[in-house]
């Protein structure tokens, strides 16, 4: 059982890659479903299919968070000139706001792509229909560029409906194509409908400066997820603590009923036991005597500890142990416990720095932190480092 314990905590990060193309009001969905874990990307599934109720209401129906992109007739794809007021040349009167642009600069030119608000917006809301969280979104074959430095030998990269022609990890031009082509990465191939997925997946995980998208309208998605991962690993480490209860209480009866059919004297039995109870009541006071003037009793702020931490850590950390209010010394039997006050020490691991750093800035401006020290951080394998915090409130 205990093994099956450790499965449910090692958890791989599961994610949906959905390709969504709209060519003449006909819709089209390619899905990867992936794994990442430690560095190392792999592929479970593949499924393309002309219907969202196909793929997560008859297929598919794990909750995982998507990573989206599409490309249809919405959007607009063009190559200007870096300057000011290149966005409202490409939309002559039209109201900036009222589009989102993904854009690639390379030297003095901008590949763009722009689509209305309403196009985007109206994706997300069908995948919550589903119960599905967007957490990362991309639009247009520009994304491609997030794979130059892995197809280096590659002179063209195409999506669902579009081909870059490539030098030099730079675009030259690009076009429309129907053309069916296939590209190998490691030993996984890919056709043009499954690149720009995988392209998406990294923009998400490893965004490079050259590419710019105001996303922040996915923060929120990203939150929620963020809390629903939290919320099912601690009902998932509630059920597994009341299984092991159960099975410990179920042993004790058990030895406790062979035992006393044993016993050639029930009333010496009788009386051996109301002994031993009385003796275990008396240590139970004096226990319960030593924990209550240690302060442990105090649940109230401990969950709030808790609760601030993880709704704060980002999908690139991963916490290993929190240790609220850490032994300074060996426990002896009937004396009182001595902890570090006001102290939290947390163990964990990060494929990602910037995510790092910028979670312990989320951590120094929760109101009840006064001190964070970085005990150690260190690189224990490729793309994965890790981390011990002291917290001081």
């Amino acid at each position: 059982m205990l093994n099956n314990v450790n499965n449910i905590f090692k958890s791989k990060n599961k994610y949906y890659l959905l390709g969504i193309c709209v060519d003449q009001n006909v819709s089209l969905f390619q899905l990867l479903i992936v794994t990442y874990n430690n560095g190392v990307l792999d592929i479970e599934d593949r499924y393309l299919s002309n219907s969202l109720e196909s793929l997560f209401k008859e297929k598919y129906k794990k909750k995982y968070p998507v990573i989206l992109y599409t490309e249809s007739a919405d959007v607009v794809n063009k190559k200007v000139v870096y300057e000011t007021g290149y966005r409202s040349n490409i939309l002559f009167k039209a109201n900036l706001e009222d589009f989102y642009f993904y854009e690639y600069t390379q030297h003095k030119d901008i590949f763009v792509s722009v689509v209305r608000k309403d196009y985007i917006n109206q994706l997300i809301t069908d995948l919550e229909h589903f119960n599905l969280t967007v957490i990362h979104l991309s639009f247009g074959p520009f994304v491609l560029a997030n794979v130059f430095p892995i197809l280096t030998e590659e002179k063209s990269l195409a999506s669902f409906k579009h081909v870059l022609n490539i030098s030099n990890k730079s675009i030259l031009d690009f076009s429309k194509t129907e053309n069916e082509v296939s590209y190998k990465i490691n030993e996984d191939a890919f056709n043009q409908k499954e690149l720009p997925l995988i392209a998406s997946f990294f923009d998400f995980k490893f965004p490079i400066e050259s590419i710019n998208f105001e996303n922040d309208f996915l923060s929120k998605n990203k939150e929620d997820y963020k809390y629903k991962v939290w919320l099912k690993n601690f009902g998932t480490a509630a059920i597994v603590l009341l299984l092991l209860s159960i099975v410990v209480s179920h042993n004790l009866l058990d030895t406790y009923l062979t035992k006393l059919g044993e016993k050639q004297s029930l009333y010496v039995f009788s009386n051996q036991k109301i002994e031993q109870l009385n003796n275990q009541k008396e240590e139970l006071k004096l226990k319960e005597s030593i924990l209550q003037s240690s302060s442990l009793f105090n649940k109230s702020y401990v969950t709030k500890y808790y609760a601030d931490i993880g709704n704060s850590t980002p999908l690139e950390v991963t916490l290993k142990t929190i240790d609220f209010l850490p032994i300074d010394k060996k426990i002896r039997t009937n004396e009182k416990v001595i902890y570090s006050n006001k102290t939290i020490v947390i163990n964990g691991e990060t494929n990602n720095d910037n995510a790092f750093n910028n979670w312990i800035e989320k951590l120094r401006k929760i109101k009840w932190v006064k001190k964070i020290e970085i005990i150690d951080y260190k690189q224990e394998k490729k793309n994965n480092n890790t981390f011990i915090l002291n917290i001081k409130f």
